[in-house]
């Protein structure tokens, strides 16, 4: 039995640290809803009911021994993740809105999927699927160069095609209401005041990107717009560098 921080490895079970049985819930009823889409099949590891330890909570799930999707460059695959992830904002969207920005954020660093040696795509790690954020955050996570190695002309063709899909699923049926717990960030201005938060915490460690600040002013924060990507394609840009600079230490 191996372990890291917040992570206890076993041979056939990863036990991930929590902070409350309530939490560990939400990501156990997140994976499940989603896994169990009638669209397309989506494969998550199989979850089991949350373990106290020494006073710790603990989510055990299967452990998959295989690779991560990090800098991946494979278009062909990255289009499969921007196809599960629109369903994903899709099924967890706010508001059964058409076009809305208001989703569950799904934290799709390309770190968060993995590929077994059957080419079997497995989505890992619901725990930050807390709370609501604009949905052009998560594509540009996704997307952004300091994780994926795909090509430009490519990243351009994906976001077309992730708004292709959003208006595709429009129509089938959403499972917000099926959380355990209302997401935090509930109103337009929550959401606002997160990223500009979040952005001076970035910017106090010495980055200097200051005028991001005021371009969360004029995102539009109910409906899904085009223009608005390349304003959450600079916050993942600059959170990529406060995390190698700042928290990784230039890995």
């Amino acid at each position: 039995m191996g372990s890291k921080q917040g992570i206890i490895l076993e041979e056939h079970r990863v036990l991930k640290r929590h902070p409350s049985i309530e939490s560990a819930d939400l990501e156990r009823t997140i994976a499940g809803l989603y896994s169990g889409n009638a669209y397309f099949p989506i494969r998550t590891p199989h979850y089991f009911a949350p373990e106290i330890r020494d006073s710790v909570v603990y989510l055990p799930m299967e452990r998959i021994k295989t690779k991560n999707l990090m800098h991946n460059a494979d278009p062909s695959i990255t289009k499969i993740l921007v196809r599960d992830l629109a369903l994903f904002h899709h099924m967890f969207s706010q508001h059964p809105i058409p076009g809305t920005s208001n989703v569950l954020y799904r934290d799709s660093i390309p770190s968060n999927y993995i590929i077994t040696p059957e080419n079997h795509i497995v989505h890992i790690d619901f725990s930050s699927s807390d709370r609501f954020v604009h949905a052009w955050d998560d594509v540009a996570l996704l997307l952004n160069p300091a994780w994926s190695t795909i090509s430009d002309p490519n990243r351009e063709r994906l976001i077309e095609e992730y708004i292709r899909l959003r208006e595709q699923f429009s129509t089938t049926p959403r499972f917000t209401e099926q959380l355990p717990r209302a997401p935090d960030n509930q109103t337009e201005e929550q959401r606002r005041v997160y990223y500009v938060e979040t952005t001076k915490r970035m910017l106090a460690t010495g980055f200097t990107q200051v005028a991001l600040l005021g371009k969360f002013d004029v995102v539009d924060f109910r409906t899904l717009r085009r223009e608005d990507y390349r304003v959450f394609d600079e916050f993942r840009t600059l959170r990529a560098n406060f995390y190698k600079q700042k928290i990784w230490g230039n890995q």
